[in-house]
């Protein structure tokens, strides 16, 4: 069979699909070689143009480095591997745009930020992550979690005050970015029963909470 004449690559341990397996029977095994002749890591621009199924190997293996430039020609050339090419390297795609800078793109790296529990988990502990970055990713959570699994992570993160607003307090919040993602959020759940701009000092909000959650979890 064709798998077998690919004797450069061993599969167990990669991390491989099945569609990517089947990719290799049909045709890429001649690229084995190639990969394998790599050092272990390579710059985008030494590969030309290839299709997006030995790029997807590439990323796969880790053969290709996490640079800007690198992202963004898989952002143009590849877009349906962004996720995976950030993800096989998340350190490195974090450190990119810590802090956020040239290339920045607040939707991509938010979701991908959520799209694991392990890269959200890691991602929320980072002391030189901003709070308002991880106040937005909290935000994206929230269809996905239940309101203990938010506490959880609102007390992880310690935005103690906004336990308070779904234990039902009245609170004052600083008119910011991360706390309106999160509280426009809250209202669109109905956890909240209203907020505003304070009239007294527009640099506040004034919110109503509602008491949806107690220390037993959900009411």
């Amino acid at each position: 069979t064709e798998i077998s004449k690919c004797r450069y690559v061993t599969f167990k341990g990669k991390g491989l699909t099945q569609r990517e397996i089947v990719l290799v029977v049909n045709g890429i095994s001649k690229y084995c070689a190639l990969v394998k002749s790599f050092p272990f890591e390579c710059d985008i621009s030494d590969l030309g143009d290839i299709s997006e199924g030995k790029m997807r190997l590439l990323i796969s293996w880790k053969i290709v480095r996490m640079t800007l430039s690198a992202l963004e020609y898989v952002r143009t050339s590849y877009p349906g591997l962004v996720n995976r090419f950030a993800k096989k390297n998340i350190a490195e795609y974090i450190a990119l745009f810590c802090p956020e800078g040239e290339g920045y793109r607040e939707e991509e790296f938010l979701g991908i930020m959520t799209s694991d529990k392990g890269i959200l988990k890691d991602f929320l502990a980072d002391p030189e992550e901003p709070l308002e970055r991880k106040q937005k990713a909290l935000a994206r959570c929230v269809n996905f979690h239940t309101i203990p699994a938010m506490v959880h992570y609102l007390k992880f993160v310690k935005l103690s005050e906004f336990v308070g607003l779904l234990e039902g307090k009245k609170l004052s919040l600083e008119q910011t970015p991360g706390n309106k993602a999160l509280l426009d959020v809250f209202l669109s759940k109905n956890w909240i029963e209203k907020y505003d701009v304070d009239p007294q000092d527009d640099s506040q909000y004034r919110v109503q909470g509602k008491a949806v959650y107690t220390k037993k979890g959900k009411k």
